[in-house]
């Protein structure tokens, strides 16, 4: 078994090859489209020809509303999550990643390409027993290496991958990108493309800042804040398994610019900008849980644990002496408002919160950064309903509907300068 943690991965391997081995991760978008598929088969055919070993890991086709993608096969369940389970969840939405590979590995087949679909437990990939958001445990590349030494390309399904107990998992949004990077990991490749629907990664969403700037390259630890902050650039565990690993890694698209977004472990100080790019989350809820005084820190650690046992993730929490205040996702906030309440707490609901970021390694230690953020939004004219900050971000929930105002602002404020 090849360890492999997506916190700390430590890869140790003795697989001998003749030939190096390229990793290509394409996502949903791409997959689904037909226009580009050719252009998708020309680029692992010119791949084979320059002499590398192909592994090619996919995501689901499409976005919402197509019939294969992740959002689409969800729908299918009721929207109550008593009626579901987490372990069927992630059989359910597995599905639309092992058809993808389907589909690939036969469309390269028909363009003469000797190629075979894998699952991510087929692949070797181990996870824990959290459904929905697993983290990959290790990774056994034997079956993939047996596939390599007779056969062109390996497709894996991304997103996925077997616990120790034998429940298929799902790896959490942007997993794909984790399967590839963590492959890359445990096949010792030359190096990684993560091929997305843009031309590379962006100083903002480029379709809600139009002055967004491409980035020729970023530092790994930025790109992981980004990440977690809500931009879909790349998935946060990919960007820490690239830096600790120090794994070649550029993010492109097919039929743009050759060398798109190089991710660099390691930027030295003195290159770095102090903010790299603006970020925003999804649509979120603000719960606000009244407290008494005299027992706050004892009602306050119920709260956390209630949201934890129910297995949702809190973020923004903020806690004084009569109440504590924190943001979870919608999807989860009758539930854990029911719970709360079960316990004789008042919790009061602020609903359509976003959470906007500006982020960059750089600005540690630097001073005046929380100051101009906060000038920045009050002159945009942006209610901020709470702030969170770290040696790498800062951030502020607004109301949604003011997200793309207050990234413009922000951009215009902190990059374009």
């Amino acid at each position: 078994m090849i360890e492999c943690q997506t916190d700390s991965v430590n890869i140790e391997s003795s697989i001998r090859r003749k030939k190096p081995v390229i990793v290509k991760k394409f996502g949903g978008t791409t997959i689904g489209n037909s226009r580009l598929l050719p252009n998708i088969i020309h680029n692992i055919g010119r791949s084979l020809e320059e002499g590398y070993q192909v592994v090619v890991v996919v995501s689901a086709m499409g976005r919402k509303g197509d019939p294969y993608a992740t959002e689409t096969l969800l729908s299918l369940l009721p929207d109550d999550l008593n009626y579901s389970t987490s372990r069927e969840r992630d059989l359910l939405m597995a599905c639309g990643e092992i058809i993808s590979a389907v589909f690939l590995a036969s469309q390269l087949r028909k363009h003469g390409i000797s190629s075979i679909a894998r699952t991510g437990a087929e692949a070797g990939i181990v996870t824990d027993e959290e459904h929905g958001n697993a983290r990959i445990l290790g990774i056994n590349p034997t079956q993939v290496m047996t596939d390599l030494s007779g056969i062109e390309t390996v497709v894996i399904a991304g997103f996925q991958g077997i616990s120790q107990s034998g429940c298929l998992t799902t790896l959490g949004r942007g997993g794909s990108d984790t399967s590839a990077v963590a492959l890359a990991c445990a096949l010792h490749a030359e190096t990684t493309e993560i091929y997305t629907d843009t031309d590379g990664i962006f100083s903002a969403d480029p379709k809600t800042v139009p002055n967004a700037r491409i980035l020729n390259e970023i530092h790994a630890e930025d790109i992981r804040q980004m990440a977690w902050e809500g931009a879909r650039v790349l998935h946060p565990r990919a960007a820490e398994i690239a830096a600790s690993q120090k794994i070649h890694l550029q993010v492109k698209r097919i039929g743009g610019p050759e060398q798109g977004t190089v991710i660099l472990p390691i930027v030295p100080v003195e290159t770095r900008a102090v903010i790299t790019a603006v970020a925003s989350g999804a649509e979120v809820d603000q719960l606000t849980v009244a407290l008494d005084a005299s027992k706050y820190l004892e009602q306050s650690t119920r709260v956390y644990e209630t949201v934890a046992d129910a297995g949702v993730s809190m973020d923004m929490f903020t806690l004084v002496e009569q109440m504590v205040r924190f943001t979870i996702p919608v999807i989860h906030t009758q539930q854990i408002v029911t719970k709360l309440s079960k316990l004789g707490f008042k919790t009061i609901v602020r609903k359509h919160c976003s959470k906007v970021s500006i982020v960059g390694a750089g600005m540690h230690g630097i001073k005046g950064v929380m100051a101009k953020f906060a000038r920045c939004l009050l002159n945009a004219n942006v209610p901020v309903l709470q702030t969170v900050d770290s040696h790498a971000t800062i951030s502020a929930l607004i109301p949604s509907h003011q997200v793309k105002s207050a990234l413009i602002a922000l951009h215009e404020t902190f990059i374009e300068i």
